[in-house]
């Protein structure tokens, strides 16, 4: 499935102290669903998305550069990786099972 097929809900949490306190409420709200992350390393603003209820995208965009946010999912937990299809230039994280 492309990133592009499901229809986004974009939010950037205002009045939350951190992007990180933001990132952590963004997948406690859903633990074990799959993530993408979108961002370039030379900018501080990245995007996490996940596929909620009733196939809606629901995306959060923080300033947060790309790598610290790849840092942060996999202390959540995720595994995270580029998809095989080098077209795709987001990283995907899936919950590792405990």
């Amino acid at each position: 499935m492309a990133l592009s097929s499901l229809p986004a809900k974009k939010s950037s949490p205002l009045g939350s102290s951190t992007p990180q306190a933001c990132l952590d409420t963004f997948v406690a709200k859903a633990p074990k669903s799959r993530y993408t992350l979108q961002g370039s390393k030379e900018t501080p603003q990245s995007e996490v998305c996940r596929e909620g209820e009733g196939n809606v995208r629901e995306c959060l965009v923080l300033q947060m550069h790309c790598t610290e946010m790849f840092e942060a999912m996999q202390k959540h937990g995720f595994y995270c990786a580029l998809p095989m299809d080098p077209r795709q230039t987001h990283i995907e994280c899936v919950p590792i099972s405990k």
